[in-house]
């Protein structure tokens, strides 16, 4: 069968069309490169059809914008783009006929944040795995997103383009990478965020046999970690730190445990430290009830959750058994409005028998890093047993990187979602190992063709 019957069977007279006059494929940071952690987004143009990857928001200038009361929301969307805290709004605007679909890589707030006021001004279908699917409705609430569920391994058109999701033990359920396949300029591989985790907790390892099997003119890349030598230690190194911290927790009076929202395996593990403790478990703060109830399915259906604010702080400030319970409890960053910052200005009564856990890594911004050190020395200054970075990375470091190229060979790397740092070691070890031209923060096109 020739190359261009192929492209018959699969896709019709466009395949035909696009095979017989040169294509174009252009590249379009929006977000989360150059240097920026967050805000992950990049259009991806084939021949004239975009493809949006991503749709995050920049968590620090996120809640700057909305820590405040929102009495003028209609008003939000300008302000989160003035601030940068979402991809760049203009190219929406002036892209918006153009745009054909998005494809979302897993459930992230970085990576799915802006979604609901990107989506009010674009008419076009989301694809993501079903568990990214559900977060995506309980985020977007009142505005009408068409999502459509895609598996990890399956392959499917965005307006007659061939993209495939490619599963990846991430530390959110359902991650997958993103290969958009075009007919005549090869493969743009979107692996944004990358690790191979050879032993997760509660799901497959990263499907580093489909991975091998392409050879990408582009990869996209996240190297946040890429200054950390060595491979990434897997989830399951998370999970025996926390059921590790059983015997000392054993005789403390409240204990309060915070992750990211969308951590599950890490609230998976959390649950199983409170059962060894035989404590009743609770999840207060309305984006853990979110996240939970996405996966339903992963968790226990019996776990109290407490959602709305009346509700929380009725809880909360008349607690007089708190030994009774395990709380897992939003505002890992220090955010000021999340329930740990508000319990711990005075909600909740914490006494020197107290024990809060970290179960997470500070997100590396100024404005992150201040919050959260004004969170421990409240606490500290309440005597609270304060534990910190019971943590394992969802990122890949140096060595995963390394191996990772080795498998595909991609003719071109783009570099996501890091610090200078991160950047500046990742452009240090390509050019040293002389393995593949490298693109920074750039627009850019390219095609064998």
């Amino acid at each position: 069968m020739t190359e261009q019957s192929i492209g018959l069977c699969l896709q019709g007279f466009e395949s035909l069309f696009l095979h017989q006059f040169k294509m174009v494929v252009k590249v379009t940071p929006l977000g989360g490169f150059g240097g920026e952690v967050g805000r992950n987004c990049i259009a991806v143009d084939v021949d004239g059809k975009i493809i949006i990857l991503d749709m995050g928001v920049h968590l620090e200038r996120y809640i700057e914008v909305t820590q405040d009361d929102l009495a003028e929301k209609k008003h939000l969307f300008r302000k989160l783009s003035r601030a940068k805290a979402i991809p760049e709004a203009r190219f929406f605007s002036l892209n918006k006929k153009n745009i054909v679909g998005a494809c979302i890589s897993h459930a992230h707030l970085d990576h799915v944040g802006a979604i609901p006021y990107i989506m009010k001004r674009l008419k076009c279908p989301l694809y993501a795995t079903p568990f990214t699917c559900n977060v995506i409705r309980a985020l977007a609430e009142r505005t009408s997103v068409d999502c459509r569920p895609q598996d990890a391994g399956s392959t499917f058109f965005v307006a007659g383009i061939s993209v495939e999701f490619i599963h990846v033990a991430h530390s959110t359920p359902q991650t997958v990478g993103i290969a958009i396949h075009t007919p005549n300029d090869g493969t743009v591989l979107y692996l944004n965020d990358y690790k191979n985790d050879t032993d997760p907790v509660f799901e497959k390892p990263t499907d580093v046999a489909r991975l091998k099997d392409l050879s990408p003119s582009l990869l996209i890349l996240d190297t946040l970690n890429a200054h950390l030598p060595g491979y990434a230690p897997s989830e399951r190194a998370a999970r025996d730190e926390v059921l590790a911290l059983a015997p000392e927790l054993d005789k403390k009076r409240a204990i309060v445990f915070s992750t990211f929202s969308s951590q599950l395996s890490r609230l998976r593990s959390a649950l199983d430290l409170a059962k060894q403790l035989g404590r009743e478990p609770v999840f207060v703060g309305r984006s853990l009830a979110k996240y939970v109830a996405a996966a339903k399915d992963f968790f226990p259906q019996d776990v109290k959750s407490l959602v709305y604010r009346r509700q929380i702080d009725s809880f909360l400030s008349k607690c007089r058994t708190p030994e009774k319970y395990f709380f897992m409890v939003t505002g890992h960053q220090g955010e000021p409005k999340a329930v740990l910052s508000r319990m711990a200005d005075g909600l909740f009564q914490f006494t020197r028998d107290d024990a809060v856990i970290f179960s997470c890594r500070v997100i590396p911004t100024p404005l992150t890093r201040e919050a959260r050190a004004v969170l421990e020395q409240k606490l500290e200054e309440k005597g609270v047993s304060v534990y910190k970075d019971v943590h394992a990375t969802g990122h890949a470091h140096a060595q995963d990187h390394k191996e990772v190229i080795e498998w595909l060979n991609p003719a071109m790397i783009l570099p996501a979602h890091a610090e200078s740092r991160g950047l500046e070691a990742f452009k240090s070890f390509v050019d040293k190992e002389k393995l593949v031209d490298i693109r920074l923060f750039e627009t850019f096109s390219f095609s064998r063709t």
